[in-house]
């Protein structure tokens, strides 16, 4: 089955439930939110990298390079091993969103050298409430 087909009925599928959400996206490839649900902002979602990855700023790189999005990286003791995705205004509409998510999904597979199925960071957001 081509890839292009599967990116397809992810984003079909996605596209057709109520809401995003970012988090569970970025878990199911492997990243952890640094902050709980409960207190974790609106805006922004913070996450650490994944444990095989050297640092934060190829992730970074590659976002901006090859798909034109930019992340942060972390501050102070997170300034090597978060990446912050902020979701305000358009960067929080599906536009934005599932791009960046597949943007990391690809990176997780070409990169990182892991076997990612397509669609597995838009799977993860199947039933969920809301995108932040």
């Amino acid at each position: 089955m081509p890839s292009w087909y599967s990116i397809s009925q992810s984003l079909t599928t996605v596209t057709a439930s109520p809401g995003l959400n970012a988090v569970s996206g970025i878990h199911r490839l492997g990243f952890s939110p640094v902050a709980p649900a409960e207190i974790a902002s609106p805006t922004v979602t913070t996450f650490r990298i994944r444990e095989d990855m050297k640092n934060n700023v190829e992730l970074r790189d590659y976002l901006l390079h090859e798909h034109n999005i930019l992340v942060a990286v972390g501050m102070g003791i997170f300034s090597d091993n978060v990446l912050r995705v902020g979701h305000m205004g358009k960067a929080g509409t599906r536009d934005y969103l599932i791009p960046c998510l597949l943007g990391m999904e690809e990176y997780v597979r070409n990169i990182e050298k892991q076997d990612i199925p397509f669609g597995a960071s838009l799977e993860g957001m199947k039933g969920a409430g809301t995108w932040y």
